[in-house]
């Protein structure tokens, strides 16, 4: 039998606990615990388990714990709104720990909105001494700079230049 811990077959060995293997496989598996400390330990851990859980008791109900149940789930319903809302049951079914992953992904749009929107444009004296807002074509840039590459490309290296 292949080792069930080695192999995440653990639900054999709980099986074995819980007293649910079948008798042929009951049997192989006590002749592979016997040479498979890890499979023994585990077992005698869950059999500690199961034992402590066979041996717990119920307290015992009072007989008056059903009225004095559906009393306190009236008088519970029958209360103010404002009764409510102090007891936070307007916010249980959704609670806030939903809404914090979603402030912080709004935080940080805006953040990074406000940091990658261009701030304020140049100003650009004129001789007449009006100011005017420099603006850029980028399109115009992108040929400007294509040109330039192209410039160097035929422009002689430097060593010719200094003959």
């Amino acid at each position: 039998m292949l080792c069930p811990i080695q192999h995440d077959n653990a639900e054999v060995l709980l099986d074995y606990c819980a007293r649910k293997l079948k008798p042929d496989t009951l049997a192989l598996l006590e002749r592979h615990m016997e040479s498979c400390t890890d499979c023994r330990k585990f077992a005698q851990a869950q059999g500690q388990v199961w034992d402590a859980l066979d041996e717990w008791a119920a307290q015992p109900v009072s007989m008056d714990f059903d009225r004095r149940l559906y009393e306190r789930i009236e008088e519970h319903e029958k209360s103010s709104w404002w009764k409510k809302i102090a007891s936070h049951e307007i916010f249980q079914p959704f609670g806030w720990k939903p809404a914090v992953p979603l402030v912080t992904a709004c935080a940080t749009m805006a953040l990074a909105v406000w940091l990658y929107l261009p701030g304020e444009k140049p100003l650009v004296h004129e001789p007449n001494g009006q100011m005017r807002v420099e603006t850029v074509d980028l399109d115009q840039a992108e040929r400007a700079l294509d040109d330039l590459e192209m410039l160097k490309q035929l422009a002689p290296p430097p060593a010719a230049r200094n003959l």
